[in-house]
């Protein structure tokens, strides 16, 4: 006869699988599920739109409180989403590197396979995919599935994670390792902003809009109304490709505004994405003013503004993932409201490439240093621009980690236990 907690636990997966995240977290993170075992293992793999990473973590019960500490992080994993023509070696391309890394870290920690829950979540990019080619993405799946058995492991959720109920782990996680969530004393929770390639989230506790997705979590005998809303092609590398094909599609641009210009022809310079099939960008001429429009174009089809609800002008709101890496890239982490006087002075004028650019960056070889202008611009615009989220540089913390610990939303899937 099952636990009540093994009860509990069945019913939470059987919710989440049918849509039912409000109910299912209330129940969930409200209920002793995992009374039965004081310390557990979960391994999540982050299925993003450009890659896949697996996140193993060491879940504890203390009390009434829950502690999560990540034990280990690998990073080799191809995007799910990238396996549309050959769904079938989903398993063997995308998951298998990144098991053997698991199992092999499993075995020098004496941690039985079986003992640890593997969950398997896709983001943005195959949401995308399911609308657009649904048997692709439920043979890709299957393909993992089997990858999983064939490993001894024990699956749970392998399936597409819904870009709400990310932006509500990623709160979760932010606000739990701010001790905003402990039960005492109470802390004032935060806003939190995460950007990957295909998508972004915003979370906050607080007023929503009609209709807006809003999500009841209670933690440690507190509760919180979560509004977490998202937005498919605001991720980085889609923003990206939408503003390289209004350029394409323009005759009025004669030089491209989002790239510096490389005259002296110092480095190669071009669009460097997969997504995006390399394109080049033969015209470079950084204009901020210019760039940030085109950008501003294309945020302003999402309708950004008509989703968001009040947001306090004193609310502190914590940024990462792609938000951390463009203000690393111009050393602006510590001084948000500095992002667009550094990206008009380094990215403009003649041959800024060699002259500015790349001595800004180090000297960086990999193709991700070719956006850096592209991508700050399409950051400082999202984050401030009236057609965005409009938020004050004040009340931005921009951070990849709080109290040691790297930020994802892996690890508020977590702290929930499931």
């Amino acid at each position: 006869m099952p636990t009540t907690a093994k009860l509990l636990t069945m019913q939470c997966l059987s919710l989440l699988r049918a849509g039912l995240a409000s109910l299912a977290l209330v129940l969930c993170m409200g209920s002793s599920a995992y009374a039965d075992e004081a310390t557990r293992y979960l391994a999540v793999i982050d299925a993003g739109s450009s890659g896949s990473r697996l996140h193993l973590y060491e879940r504890t019960v203390a009390g009434h409180g829950v502690d999560v500490k990540q034990l280990f992080e690998a990073k080799a994993g191809e995007a799910l989403s990238s396996f549309e023509r050959s769904p079938g070696d989903a398993g063997p391309r995308g998951i298998q590197p990144l098991l053997e890394q698991l199992l092999d870290r499993l075995a020098r920690m004496n941690i039985e396979r079986s003992a640890v829950h593997v969950h398997v979540l896709a983001t943005a990019g195959m949401r995308r995919l399911d609308a657009d080619n649904p048997a692709a993405a439920q043979v890709i799946y299957q393909s993992v599935r089997h990858t999983l058995s064939s490993a001894g492991v024990t699956a749970r959720r392998i399936e597409t994670l819904s870009g709400h109920l990310e932006g509500v782990y990623a709160w979760i996680d932010v606000n739990d390792l701010s001790g905003a969530l402990a039960s005492t004393p109470a802390g004032a929770t935060v806003a939190v902003i995460e950007v990957g390639g295909a998508s972004a989230q915003l979370a906050y506790s607080g007023e929503a809009l009609a209709g807006a997705p809003v999500t009841a979590v209670r933690l440690n005998g507190r509760s919180h109304q979560v509004v977490s809303l998202t937005w498919l092609g605001l991720g980085q590398d889609e923003a990206r490709r939408a503003m390289l094909d209004s350029v394409a599609s323009s005759n009025a641009a004669t030089k491209h505004p989002c790239y510096p210009d490389n005259t002296s022809g110092a480095a190669e310079l071009r669009a460097f994405d997969t997504l995006i099939d390399a394109r080049r960008v033969d015209n470079p001429g950084f204009d901020f003013q210019r760039c940030s429009t085109l950008y501003r174009e294309h945020i302003a089809r999402a309708e950004v503004r008509k989703q968001i609800g009040k947001i306090p002008a004193s609310a502190s709101i914590v940024a990462f993932s792609s938000v951390y890496f463009a203000f690393n890239d111009w050393k602006a982490v510590g001084a948000p409201g500095q992002l667009a006087d550094t990206l008009s002075a380094r990215c403009s004028g003649d041959d800024a490439w060699g002259l500015k650019v790349m001595p800004a960056l180090n000297q960086r070889k990999d193709g991700f240093a070719q956006n850096a202008c592209a991508n700050g611009t399409y950051i400082n615009t999202l984050l401030f621009d009236p057609a965005g989220f409009r938020l004050s540089p004040e009340q931005l913390q921009v951070t990849q980690r709080i109290a040691g610990e790297s930020l994802s939303w892996t690890r508020g899937l977590a702290v929930v236990g499931h």
